[in-house]
């Protein structure tokens, strides 16, 4: 019961124009806890940059030109 209420808990702050997973339990129980999103910085750590291969990129190509074709030309987000 606890997973699927934070999991609804996640939906709705991702719902509501969050832009970070990062989220406190201020304590209290778990069944009324009001989670807040924390500051953590990040920037001490040295993340690598995985790019993705030629094979990669045409098969997320092809996958966007479905995507083209099945919405009618619609794609909002590559509106440019």
């Amino acid at each position: 019961m606890l997973d699927a209420e934070l999991l609804a808990e996640v939906y709705i702050r991702l719902t509501r124009g969050q832009d970070s997973l990062v989220m406190d339990d201020s304590g209290g129980d778990s069944q009324s806890a009001e989670f807040k999103l924390a500051a953590i910085d990040l920037s001490g750590f040295d993340l690598p940059v995985l790019r993705a291969s030629e094979a990669e990129l045409q098969a997320h190509e092809k996958v966007l030109t479905e995507l083209d074709k099945a919405s009618g030309g619609k794609r909002i987000w590559q509106a440019a």
